[in-house]
């Protein structure tokens, strides 16, 4: 997620490498190997660390959050779930918030769409749980253009969406 979250090529190399050498010593001092741990990347990072040196339970974020909010009770005669997500992707999928929102809302026959600065899906099945991906700016906006505006890029889109379904 290093690029997507900003960070240079430079300081991705150094990142990961800090990253390794702390699984070795995780891993020379407790034996567990968070290379190979389940929902111990990324955003995952430190609860995989927290599992290791003080035997937390790793769950997975998404579906914690969404049973702390008591989310499927609150799907209870609800017409339609709107999501966001800067960058839909392949890694959307791996349990990324708006996936999951989708797929619990799918569950209860609820349908999601989803608002995404950049769309790149491309070898995704049809178990795509969202009923519409929007894109909130176009093609034409650079990442930096688009984050400098993104209030407002997010409001003519959810404002064009909201005028669409008015004419459904």
């Amino acid at each position: 997620y290093g690029p997507q979250k900003g960070a240079t090529v430079d300081q991705c190399a150094r990142l990961d490498a800090g990253l390794e050498r702390f699984a070795r010593i995780v891993f020379d001092a407790t034996g567990v190997d968070l290379t190979a741990m389940p929902r111990a990347g990324a955003s995952g990072g430190i609860g995989a660390a927290l599992h290791a040196l003080a035997g937390a339970r790793l769950v997975g974020g998404i579906e914690f959050i969404l049973d702390t909010l008591d989310f499927d009770r609150r799907l209870e005669g609800v017409d339609l779930v709107i999501t966001a997500e800067g960058k839909l992707d392949t890694q959307t999928t791996r349990g990324k918030g708006p996936w999951g929102v989708a797929e619990r809302a799918r569950r209860r026959n609820v349908p999601c769409v989803v608002f995404a600065s950049q769309t790149d899906i491309n070898g995704l099945t049809s178990t795509v749980p969202f009923a519409e991906m929007l894109p909130i700016n176009g093609p034409d906006i650079d990442r930096a253009e688009a984050m400098a505006h993104a209030r407002e890029l997010l409001t003519d889109a959810a404002e064009r969406y909201g005028r669409a379904l008015s004419n459904r």
